[in-house]
């Protein structure tokens, strides 16, 4: 029976959620159908609901980071031996 030398805990991948996904692809089916990339004409008006679609929506604050992988690290020096001098792992 073996062990494992490194410990490691992956984190949860979070879904974002497209909230201004259908304008986005509204302006882009726009661009490619008439090819107007300044935004002069035909495709004005989807590039100001995108706009105002991202003024609107508030940014997710990213989720505080996990401090497991740390203390596993520190774990595996205290096992080997290897503290870190000043380490509260002593």
């Amino acid at each position: 029976m073996g062990f494992v030398r490194n410990l490691k805990v992956k984190p949860k991948k979070l879904e974002t959620p497209m909230t201004c996904g259908s304008n986005f692809s509204a302006m882009l089916s726009c661009w490619a159908a008439s090819g107007d990339l300044r935004n002069d004409q035909v495709c004005k008006e989807s590039a100001l609901a995108l706009i105002e679609c991202l003024k609107t929506t508030t940014r997710a604050k990213a989720p505080p980071k996990s401090t497991i992988n740390a203390h596993l690290n520190n774990l595996t020096r205290l096992k080997r031996g290897k503290n870190l001098p000043g380490s509260p792992y002593q």
